[in-house]
């Protein structure tokens, strides 16, 4: 091999040039084997498109069913909306307490709550005021 800089003598250029014969048989044997040359990746005529979301009714009804749901009982009890207790109750207080606590006899609410409930006088009394300021 010739030092840097230098021009190359006959004999390094017949070992390249036979070098290059070399790597061209084999490129021509790897086209053979696969078919050809590689093509280029052709990009899709449009965008891929998806498919719109299934469309459901505005607000659900009584043992309406949907498609990706079509097994479940939507009327069971444990899909049922909790109605909101009648006018002028509390939820999870007795009517009658609530009628002595607005009729001002606050002993008398007392005495219901607890016996509703259970509890002692200071938790029956605290928490009829509670209801009381509530209410």
């Amino acid at each position: 091999m010739n030092a840097p800089g230098s021009t190359p003598d006959q004999e390094t250029i017949q070992n390249l040039l036979a070098r290059v014969a070399r790597l061209e048989a084999i490129v021509d044997q790897l086209i053979g084997r696969t078919g050809g040359y590689p093509a280029a990746p052709v990009p899709p005529p449009h965008p891929p498109t998806t498919p719109a979301p299934p469309t459901y009714p505005a607000t659900p009804y009584a043992g309406a069913t949907y498609p990706a749901y079509a097994d479940q009982n939507y009327s069971s009890p444990e899909y049922r909306v909790p109605t909101p207790p009648p006018p002028g109750q509390v939820p999870g207080v007795p009517a009658d307490v609530v009628a002595a606590i607005r009729s001002g006899n606050k002993l008398m609410a007392i005495k219901l709550y607890r016996g509703h409930t259970g509890l002692g006088l200071k938790e029956a009394k605290e928490s009829v005021e509670a209801l009381e300021r509530q209410l």
